[in-house]
């Protein structure tokens, strides 16, 4: 199975930080339709949004700019499943963005064909996140009673080193789940999962961590070495467990095959 990923659209204003241009989500209606009908060309069966769709401004033009990206993404035709970002719990309630992007709970799974695809919840209104004792028994129940399952969450589960990372140097905590080492123990002790995707930190990183792969994809508004925004986004392909992400290639990333433990960042 293809899996389309993109995260970090911040549709909304010029993003800056410390003073410096960084991304820009302001025409996010205009250009992401090209972007998912690429997606198609290439066979993507479903799409996950891995949260952070707004830079916010308010809760009435937040609620009305996430239901217009909503409807993009249902344009598209291809089922598409959603992640709650922080930034979509900065104005809004949280039960605002799960009813606007139909999401069954905020934190749930579905089986996509032979898969299980598992979002997580790790907002708690701060920056890094926490994965409540509620949803940690929830994640042992459901991953008790799959083959294999495919997790993803808004911030990171993993170790990075964000010391170059314009976002998080400053403040690397804000980048990591606070209690990811506990939710970690519960995906290692299931012996069911290969591969962790999340968004957040606005770079492509890849980082093994007791034979799972935790993979970064980077912010689609990100702007790149260049000034330009480099659009990122990623086809997860199953089977094979390969991440392609424009720009780098396509990337092993099964912990049965070439490890990757860095993937080059874009957008610095």
């Amino acid at each position: 199975m293809k899996i389309g990923l993109i995260t970090d659209i911040h549709y909304g204003l010029l993003r800056k930080f410390m003073g410096e241009n960084r991304g820009d989500g302001s025409d996010a209606l205009d250009r992401l339709p090209s972007l998912l009908e690429n997606m198609k060309r290439q066979g993507v069966e479903t799409i996950v949004n891995l949260g952070d769709n707004l830079s916010e401004q308010g809760r009435n033009s937040d609620r009305k700019r996430l239901g217009r990206l909503y409807d993009v993404f249902e344009r598209s035709g291809i089922p598409t499943f959603y992640v709650l970002g922080n930034h979509e719990c900065t104005t809004m309630h949280k039960d605002d963005a799960k009813l606007i992007l139909r999401m069954p709970n905020y934190y749930y799974s579905v089986n996509f064909g032979t898969e299980k695809l598992v979002f997580l919840d790790a907002q708690d209104g701060s920056c890094p996140g926490e994965i409540d004792v509620f949803q940690m028994e929830w994640l042992k129940q459901e991953l008790s009673n799959c083959n294999n399952a495919y997790v993803f969450v808004h911030q990171s589960l993993a170790e990075p080193d964000l010391s170059n990372n314009p976002w998080f140097r400053s403040g690397p905590s804000g980048g990591k789940i606070k209690n990811r080492e506990d939710v970690r123990t519960i995906l290692e002790d299931s012996g069911k999962v290969d591969v962790v995707v999340n968004g957040h930190l606005h770079q492509n990183r890849l980082q093994i961590i007791n034979d799972i792969s935790y993979l970064t994809v980077n912010s689609w508004s990100e702007f790149g070495i260049l000034g330009k925004r480099d659009e990122t986004y990623g086809i997860l392909e199953t089977k094979k467990n390969e991440c392609y992400i424009p720009g780098l290639g396509k990337n092993e990333i099964h912990k049965d095959r070439t490890l990757i433990e860095y993937l080059p960042c874009l957008g610095c």
